[in-house]
């Protein structure tokens, strides 16, 4: 049996961890025994006062189209609700530098979202997007955003796409879960920004279990509608 490599780039218990791990059978092009095999940590969460960094990071990593690393945190942050960061690698010190790229609940009852839980998407002109599980409509209901960057990407503007519970009896949906993808997710290929977004919630919908929704622009409109286009639960029962 021949022992294989994988690498792995993974959010684990506060660390975001680079490591080259040893399975056996895993499918990745075999290496030669003496190839050793190193682990870094670029950045440990809540080192900075308050954990304004961010604090509880829990979604899959994102290699933007620059080559930065994206991702968000369900705490910490400049208003301790969560925060999308960005990691740099400078191959000069050969080391990483972590910066908040935005912190949510930046306003009373936290319109612009709370704690996003889920990890990012990134379109062909570098704008993210991703889901909180709370905020929006209400502290309970979550949101859709965009963020924008400036020419240089040193400043990011916030746009909010959906804030859920926006129907009677949260018929739309209701704290989103995961993460949001699109057509052509699978192959690789950026988002082209303009195309239908799909997520799902964990609550609302017909029977308050969640459902499938999409997120598309109406041929000639800029703000985009949202349609449920499945109730979880829906069949009565138990839900099996």
């Amino acid at each position: 049996m021949n022992n294989q490599t994988c690498s792995r780039l993974v959010p684990a218990h506060g660390a975001v961890m680079f490591a080259m791990t040893l399975l056996v059978g895993c499918g990745c092009a075999a290496l030669d025994s003496a190839v050793a095999y190193t682990f870094q940590t670029p950045h440990t969460f809540c080192s900075k006062h308050n954990c304004s960094d961010g604090k509880a990071p829990g979604a899959n990593l994102m290699v933007g189209t620059s080559g930065i690393i994206y991702s968000t945190t369900s705490g910490g942050g400049a208003y301790g609700d969560g925060a999308v960061f960005a990691l740099t690698f400078d191959s000069g010190t050969n080391s990483w530098a972590e910066r908040v790229v935005y912190s949510f609940c930046s306003v009373a009852d936290c319109p612009d979202g709370e704690a996003p839980y889920g990890g990012l998407i990134q379109d062909v002109a570098g704008n993210l997007y991703g889901m909180t599980q709370f905020g929006g409509v209400s502290l309970q209901a979550g949101t859709v955003f965009e963020l924008i960057p400036n020419a240089k990407g040193t400043k990011w503007k916030q746009k909010i796409l959906y804030r859920f519970c926006s129907k009677s009896s949260c018929a739309d949906g209701s704290q989103p879960v995961g993460s949001l993808t699109y057509q052509g997710a699978a192959s690789g290929l950026p988002y082209d920004g303009s195309s239908p977004l799909y997520g799902a919630t964990e609550a609302g919908g017909a029977d308050n279990q969640g459902v499938l929704f999409r997120l598309s622009i109406p041929t000639g409109k800029s703000k985009r509608r949202e349609s449920v286009m499945y109730d979880f639960c829906s069949e009565g029962g138990s839900c099996r």
